[in-house]
This record gives C-alpha cells, structure tokens and sequence, in this order.
C-alpha cells in the first residue's frame, strides 16, 4: 500500500517509479520501458534473470538503475534492431548499477549500449564480452560522461570494435573507470570534438588489445592523472594516439595535453609513448608524467614538454598488483614542474574504478599517484562500493 501511494504520489508530479524483478511490477527492464515516460525511473531487481531482454530506448530525461546488488542484462544471442542490448535515442538518460554482457550482431559491432541520441550518463556499471561496450553514433551537442564503469574483454577480435567506442559526440568524459584487456581493438576510442580523459586505470594486462587511447579525428583532448598499462601481449606498439586518421570538420580544436599520467609499457619492440599527426600545427602539452619503458615519449618534432620523468629508476610501491604508487627513491618524487590549474590533478583512480582526493605535500610527484596518501575518502557521488572498500 505504501508503494502503491508513493508511485501514485510520483505520478501526480509527472514521474512514476517503475519496480523490475521476481514479484515485482515487471519481470523484465523492457516490459518496464514499454510503459515508461520522459523523466521517470526504472529500478531493476539484481535477483531477476534479464536474459534476452533487449530494447529501444526512447524516452528522455529516463533513469535505469540496478538495486540489490548488480542486475546482469545479457543479450542470449538477441539485439535491439541489430545493434545492442539496448538502443538509448532519448537525450539526458541515466544508466546505473548495470552489467552489460554477450552482445553479437551479424555486423560484428554489437553493444552492450548503442547510444543514438542526445546527454548520457552511465555510472557503476560493467561491460563484458560484448563486441563493442559502448559504441555511439554522431550528435554534435551529445555529452557522453561514463564514470566509475569497468569495461573488459569487449571486441569481435577484427580490430574494429572496441572496449569503448565513442563517434563524433560534442563532448565525451571517461571519469574513475577501468577499461582492460580489449579482444584486438582498443582501450578507449573516440571521435568527440572535446574529450576529458581522467583518473582512469586505462591496462592492457593479458590480451592482445591494440591502443590504450586513441583520438583519431583530434579535437581537443585533456587526458590527465591515468595510470596507462600496455602489456607484452599488446597488439600495438602505441598506446596513446592522435588524429593519425586526419582531420575532421566536426573537430575544429587541435589541442593535446597530457599531465600527471603514468605510463607503463612492457610490450618489445614498441613505439613512441604519445603518437601524433606529423602535420600538428599545435605542439601536444606533455607534462609531469612518468614513462616506463623503451620507446620515445613522443614522435612530434617539438612538443611543449616540463617535469616528465622517464628512467629505469622509477620505483613503485607494489607494481606486480598494479600498485604504481611511487616509493623513495624513485626520481618522480617532487618532480612535476608548474602547470596551469586545469592540467593539474586534483584526484588520483582508486582500484577498481573509484576515485579519491589527491594528496599534495611540497612538491607534487610526477605521474597520476602521489606517494603520500593521505586520508583517501571516497568522492562523495561515489557507489557504496567504494566506501566499503576503505
């Protein structure tokens, strides 16, 4: 009766919560968007079985959220209209606390999500084994902001889908996550006019995944305290490129900075660290980074450089867990050179895919961690998760 009464209450304000699960007013998301409008809410139980379920999404303003712990969305051999799981046309939906896995398509680039429409946010939620994770389409005033989101093993394996793939979007943010281990194709790739890369955990580990990051229309791009992991087994000796595809006329800005990254690399042979179009008029903005390994910190003739370590010396506090804290004495201690505001850090990634403040004693050390600590609190629009982990 109580429920009964606030979802009537929400209805009367113009949104209504809808309830998905065993015993449940729907058993399936789908059944729950049929039904759905502009601005109202979709919970979804985590102890139903969402096999097969895959759909349009239309509705705007639209929140899809995953209670009682992660519900698992897998696409058991279907797709909505070819494409995904589910097909996302509304404009400033919520997607949250959702796993996404199994999406094939005969056209080899099926997503876990395809997004087709306006603003999207997806949070706390973990894409596998689908042929691409993510993968949008071309809308110039969309902003696609994924945060806290684990992404894994995503790809066909033809080096054309991807664990992230992001089309010609106004603007693209990839925030506290953790994409690894891609089949063939890459990391993070993306065609937005803006692209705001920061705090991720961005690793090649065991597959054979191509580049960590790659931007190949240009546009400006801020990539900023990642720790960027290029196992033996990469495909590419790359692992951060830009604009090798050439220009394009939705992407006007020609603007890299790359600051407070820290670069591993253990592939042999491999190429420079930080790969640009030759013809860059703009010189990329390398600063305070650590780079970990043989190649070049970059193949631009004359790059705006300062405060960038790269040496056998670096020292870590636990690199076989990925731990790449730096421990006395490694030389990226009190290393960074001033940069302005916007390039400097203000959080570090917290494994997996959380985020916390950065501590700040004199100096600050080159690369994404700093080795004091500091009292690591959790952000506070963070998942319970990462409070639970403390």
């Amino acid at each position: 009766m109580k429920a009964l009464a606030l979802l009537l209450a929400a209805s009367a304000l113009g949104a209504a919560t809808w309830e998905v699960g065993p015993g449940k007013q729907y058993a399936t998301p789908c059944q729950a968007v049929a039904v759905a409008r502009d601005e109202d809410v979709i919970e979804i139980d985590a102890r139903g079985r969402y096999e097969g379920d895959v759909c349009v999404i239309a509705q705007s303003q639209l929140t899809l959220r995953g209670v009682n712990g992660r519900p698992i969305l897998a696409a058991a051999g279907r797709s909505a209209q070819g494409k995904a799981i589910w097909v996302i046309q509304g404009s400033n939906v919520l997607v949250e606390n959702l796993e996404f896995v199994g999406a094939a398509v005969p056209d080899r680039n099926g997503a876990g999500i395809r997004h087709e429409g306006g603003d999207l946010v997806v949070r706390d939620c973990y894409f596998h084994h689908n042929e691409n994770g993510i993968l949008t389409s071309s809308n110039p005033n969309a902003h696609v902001l994924i945060e806290f989101s684990e992404f894994a093993w995503n790809g066909f394996g033809d080096g054309y889908s991807h664990n992230i793939y992001i089309g010609h979007v106004g603007k693209f943010t990839l925030r506290y996550s953790y994409s690894h281990d891609a089949r063939t194709g890459h990391l993070v790739k993306s065609r937005a006019a803006e692209n705001y890369i920061l705090y991720n955990r961005l690793s090649t580990e065991t597959s054979n995944a191509s580049m960590e990051i790659d931007i190949p229309n240009g546009g400006d791009a801020y990539i900023i305290g990642n720790l960027i992991y290029q196992g033996p087994n990469s495909a590419n000796g790359n692992m951060v490129t830009y604009r090798l595809e050439g220009v394009h006329r939705a992407n006007p800005g020609s603007s890299l900075y790359v600051a407070h990254n820290t670069f591993v690399s253990l592939r042999y042979p491999m190429g420079p660290f930080i790969t640009v179009d030759r013809s860059l008029s703009v010189p990329p903005a390398i600063y305070n980074n650590t780079f970990d390994g043989p190649g070049p910190v970059t193949n631009h003739t004359f790059p705006k450089t300062g405060g960038n370590v790269q040496s056998p010396e670096l020292k870590y506090f636990d690199s076989p867990n990925f731990n790449f804290r730096p421990v006395p004495p490694s030389p990226a201690i009190d290393s960074s050179v001033e940069i302005p505001e916007a390039l400097t850090p203000a959080l570090e990634y917290v494994h997996p895919a959380c985020a916390a403040p950065r501590a700040k004693v004199g100096v600050m050390d080159a690369g994404a961690f700093e080795a004091a600590t500091g009292t690591r609190q959790p952000l506070a629009t963070a998942p319970a998760r990462c409070w639970r982990r403390r």
